[in-house]
């Protein structure tokens, strides 16, 4: 039985100007897997991230959620389907995970992590409803057990402001997690880390992916993608120039020369 993948993108391209960003891009994302996009700077990858999560509109082509057409070009009748908020895309089963951890400095942990969960429960959050939830209401519940399971063990309290940038990618990710997302959208999850918290962040991510968490990955460091990546697509100059198993993609000559290069 053919199983339809949660994320698809079909024909997609995407003009500024005269400069093509993506041209014709087609990706699979299979349900329950980890699949990187990887290309030197220019490539594309952040304009196709953009376009998943509805920040852009693409100029042709089709972005589909579970199999439904949510983005883009209409693949039924040619028109143009209706321009979501990102906030709308979201909300249709996806969390992104910034370059630079998006949390907020002047809250506590605790109410990092609330914030999200509130948001996913009400489909919105007032800092009043906020500053009322104690220990026992289940959104703060939960807040605790995310905040534990991502490792950060000190007090709940503690400003966010205070942490280091590992643990502020991990308090990240545990607000992403508070929204009870199908699909985890990681956008460079580990740049500016030290070897250490990255290797912390990789065996996170794989423990996260254990519960069935479907992951796409936009990362520089082949350390991470060959560590986590079960298939790989490989952009450069706006087009895609190869995808596969990371066995497949390591040894392709278009990557080597493109972008792997003697690392391969």
């Amino acid at each position: 039985m053919t199983t339809i993948p949660f994320l698809e993108i079909q024909d997609v391209n995407k003009c500024f100007g005269g400069l093509q960003a993506l041209a014709n891009v087609n990706l699979q994302v299979e349900e329950g897997a980890i699949h990187a996009i990887i290309g030197p700077n220019g490539a594309g990858k952040s304009t196709l991230l953009n376009l998943i999560i509805g920040q852009l509109k693409p100029d042709k082509g089709t972005v589909y959620l579970g199999g439904r057409p949510v983005i883009g070009v209409n693949p039924y009748d040619g028109t143009r389907l209706r321009v979501r908020k990102p906030s709308e895309i979201m909300q249709l089963g996806l969390a992104r995970v910034f370059q630079t951890p998006q949390i907020f400095p002047a809250l506590s942990l605790a109410h990092n992590v609330a914030i999200s969960g509130l948001a996913n429960r009400d489909g919105r959050f007032s800092l009043k409803a906020l500053e009322n939830l104690d220990s026992n209401h289940p959104v703060m519940e939960e807040a605790l057990l995310l905040l534990s399971r991502m490792g950060l063990d000190m007090d709940p309290e503690t400003q966010a402001d205070h942490l280091s940038r590992g643990d502020k990618r991990r308090l990240e990710l545990a607000a992403c997690l508070a929204s009870h997302p199908r699909l985890l959208l990681l956008d460079e999850p580990t740049a500016g880390m030290s070897r250490h918290d990255t290797n912390m962040i990789i065996e996170l991510l794989r423990d996260i992916h254990a519960t069935g968490m479907t992951m796409l990955v936009i990362e520089h460091d082949m350390h991470v993608v060959f560590s986590l990546a079960e298939r790989i697509t490989v952009l450069a100059q706006g087009q895609t120039i190869s995808a596969g198993s990371p066995g497949e993609v390591r040894a392709d000559p278009k990557v080597k020369a493109v972008y792997l290069g003697g690392a391969a």
